[in-house]
């Protein structure tokens, strides 16, 4: 079996709705920013948090608290070490220590609004993973 025989093509894919706060950028101009906050602090994307304008982060903050959710079963908390956002969760050392570190470093330390993760490169590694540790049991 392949990744194309388990994961399709792009067009079929698990699509996650709701994260709390959207907004369709393309009915704004380009380069529009955002600083609105929102009030519960769970939901705070990192530059609400710290007061620095934002785009698709607050998506991208959503995810990682849905893929934290996924992995351990309850919400994500944050916490800022040395410079770097983190989650307080444990990834155990089964647990593809490596992948999930990078997964949620990128999703939670976002440069600027014109630095996004490259999504695209994230999905990869999440299948190329999948392929690699899990295929023995499809």
């Amino acid at each position: 079996m392949n990744k194309e025989d388990i994961f399709g093509h792009s067009e079929s894919s698990l699509k996650l709705i709701d994260f709390g706060r959207g907004i369709d950028m393309k009915m704004f101009p380009k380069g529009t920013t955002f600083t609105a906050n929102v009030t519960t602090s769970g939901f705070q994307c990192i530059e609400m948090k710290t007061n620095r304008p934002w785009t698709y982060q607050t998506d991208l903050f959503g995810l990682a608290g849905c893929i934290h959710l996924m992995l351990f079963g309850e919400y994500m908390n944050v916490h800022c070490a040395r410079g770097e956002w983190r989650i307080n969760s444990s990834i155990k050392r089964w647990m593809k220590v490596d992948l999930w570190k990078s997964l949620f470093h990128d999703l939670l330390n976002i440069s600027s609004c014109d630095e996004q993760p490259n999504l695209s490169a994230m999905r990869e590694k999440l299948i190329d993973c999948f392929m690699t540790y899990n295929l023995n049991y499809i």
